[in-house]
């Protein structure tokens, strides 16, 4: 992370976007709607991750690459710890988010290796994000907290709506591996829908997401990431927010916000709820 801190963040004048990882400039997506998300802190659920070969309960979540279990409600992560891609099926899912999760990564198979000129790499499955099964049309709510870093001293994200401190406050990157590009605070949780498949095509238009407190229900595109936030209007208060997913998404990825690639030496968590709303 010292390799972070020597390099400055940079401003994108036309979108007041501004860089926050590790070396050369990202590239400026196409700038879509913009979006503002919550703040606030859920609570996580209560199930407590076993210790190996168990099946998970109902409304459970497990993760991929290891054998571990949860209970109703519950959160798990793969046995290293590590953010790893999930297969959760429930109405209420509760997984952690790693700040190593990339979000371009999602939906990509074991190996894939995002590069982007940074000092290292991401590799899937372990700078993967993690996925959520979700029903094409049905409308979700998420619930938040913790907090990630990249960068230890200028830009850590004091909760899941990423990094508060003035003129760090959003930064562009993507696209990649079919994904659009996205314009969000640094070390926020972020989402985007896929289907069943490797994403793959045209990215659509990249959302523009730098005042993130103000909606009260988005509706992303399909392959369209996206800010979460803790799912809340406003920062630790206010409303739940609601979001729609879109036709053809069978998958929630979950990661926290950094340049696509750069997630390799994040640290911290999210602790995180999701919701299917009647």
């Amino acid at each position: 992370m010292l390799k972070k801190l020597l390099v400055p963040c940079f401003i994108f004048a036309a979108s007041v976007a501004i860089g926050c990882s590790s070396s050369t400039p990202s590239t400026t997506g196409t700038a879509g709607k913009g979006g503002t998300a919550g703040a606030g802190g859920g609570t996580a659920g209560a199930g407590t991750a076993g210790a190996g070969g168990g099946t998970a309960g109902a409304a459970g979540s497990t993760t991929d690459g290891s054998t571990d279990s949860t209970g109703a409600g519950g959160m798990s992560t793969d046995a290293s710890g590590d953010a790893m891609e999930s297969t959760d099926v429930a109405t209420t899912n509760g997984v952690i988010v790693k700040g190593l999760a990339d979000i371009w990564l999602a939906g990509e198979p074991n190996g894939t290796i995002l590069s982007a000129g940074w000092p290292s790499n991401d590799v899937a499955p372990a700078n993967s994000p993690v996925s959520v099964s979700v029903m094409a049309g049905s409308t979700l709510s998420v619930s938040a907290t913790g907090g990630t870093s990249n960068v230890a001293s200028a830009c850590s994200g004091a909760s899941p709506d990423g990094c508060g401190i003035p003129d760090l406050s959003g930064y562009v990157h993507g696209p990649a591996n079919g994904l659009s590009s996205l314009v969000v605070p640094c070390n926020a949780l972020v989402g985007v829908f896929v289907g069943a498949g490797v994403p793959s095509g045209t990215a659509p238009v990249g959302l523009v997401m730098l005042a993130p407190n103000s909606f009260a229900t988005l509706s992303p595109l399909l392959q369209q990431p996206f800010f979460i936030g803790d799912g809340l209007i406003g920062t630790g208060s206010g409303a739940v927010q609601q979001f729609v997913v879109p036709t053809g998404a069978t998958r929630l990825f979950l990661g926290s916000s950094d340049a696509e690639g750069a997630n390799y030496d994040n640290v911290g968590q999210f602790m995180v709820m999701v919701s299917t709303l009647p």
